[in-house]
């Protein structure tokens, strides 16, 4: 049977070898236009759906769910600011603060913590980042923390 393609003889030897993969990418029409104006797909919509197929492929590349992932990282930021101010109250007041640490630390990573319980086939980069996080996360807590200790104590 013959073929209505013709490949180069390299690319037909690959093919047949089972050494060439085929892989598709998004395709955003908003591309062909360089101005943004004739199709309505400006470069703010560009990056939102860029991002939004980026977050989507976190589902798919670590086998979590991407809403679950994004609404506890975004709901965990408020939570996160308390206890921010947890801890310089405890300060101003002379009380412990191991407890306000911990529940900050805890929702400062509770996003990564999901992706590390849930997920699967994580890169070892996303270990490093993780730890990259939590050990920036206590380091600038705890400038924070020093600062408004400081400016409390000079009132």
């Amino acid at each position: 049977m013959r073929s209505f393609f013709c490949f180069p003889p390299a690319a037909t030897q690959k093919l047949s070898d089972g050494k060439f993969t085929i892989r598709f990418a998004d395709y955003h029409s908003g591309l062909k236009d360089q101005s943004g104006r004739s199709l309505g797909y400006s470069s703010f919509k560009l990056g939102i759906s860029w991002l939004r197929n980026w977050f989507v492929s976190l589902g798919r590349k670590y086998n979590v769910n991407p809403i679950i992932f994004g609404g506890i990282y975004v709901g965990a930021i408020p939570f996160f600011t308390l206890c921010v101010a947890w801890i310089i109250r405890n300060l101003r007041r002379k009380k412990s603060i191991v407890l306000p640490v911990l529940a900050a630390s805890f929702f400062f990573i509770s996003a990564y913590l999901y992706l590390l319980i849930v997920g699967r086939d994580i890169s070892v980069w996303v270990y490093v980042f993780i730890v990259a996080m939590a050990g920036f996360g206590v380091v600038s807590t705890v400038r924070k923390i020093r600062a408004q200790a400081a400016r409390s104590g000079q009132a």
